[in-house]
C-alpha cells in the first residue's frame, strides 16, 4: 500500500499547513493546491502606466462631477512637466481611450475650462476638462 492510501483504496486526508515566506520585493501566498509569487519591483515603466491610471482616475471623477451624458467626449489639458509630462505623453493614446478624450494636450489648461490640481506621484499638476 503506498503512502496516503487506506486499505480500501481511498486517499487518507493529511493536512498539510504552508507558510509563503520570500524574499524582499517578491509577494506569496498558497491556497489549497495553490501557491503563487509575485514580483512587486515597481520599474520606471510601471510607475509611468500607475501615473496614467493615476490621471485616468482624476479625469473620471472630474466627468462624475460634471455629469455630462455617458457618451459625451471630451478635451483634457494637462499642466505636467518632467517625468509626469513624459508619462502622460506615453500613456496618452490609453488616457484618451479610458476618458472619451478626443484631445490630451500639455500646458497651463484655458480659463473657462473645468480645473483641478491633483497630485501625481509627487507632483501637484492642473488638470482640466471641458466637452468637446
Amino acid at each position: 500500500m503506498g503512502p496516503g492510501k487506506s486499505n480500501k483504496g481511498k486517499f487518507k486526508i493529511a493536512e498539510h499547513v504552508l507558510f509563503a515566506k520570500c524574499r524582499d520585493g517578491f509577494a506569496a501566498s498558497a491556497d489549497r493546491d495553490v501557491m503563487l509569487a509575485l514580483d512587486t519591483t515597481m520599474t520606471p515603466d510601471l510607475q509611468r502606466k500607475a501615473l496614467a491610471r493615476h490621471l485616468v482616475h482624476q479625469v473620471q471623477m472630474m466627468r462624475k462631477e460634471a455629469r455630462p451624458n455617458v457618451e459625451d467626449r471630451i478635451r483634457i489639458s494637462v499642466d505636467a512637466h518632467g517625468e509626469v509630462a513624459e508619462a502622460i505623453e506615453e500613456h496618452s493614446l490609453y488616457i484618451c481611450t479610458e476618458t472619451l478624450a478626443v484631445e490630451l494636450r500639455c500646458g497651463a489648461p484655458p480659463r473657462d475650462w473645468v480645473t483641478r490640481e491633483v497630485d501625481l506621484d509627487d507632483s501637484r499638476i492642473n488638470v482640466a476638462v471641458v466637452r468637446a
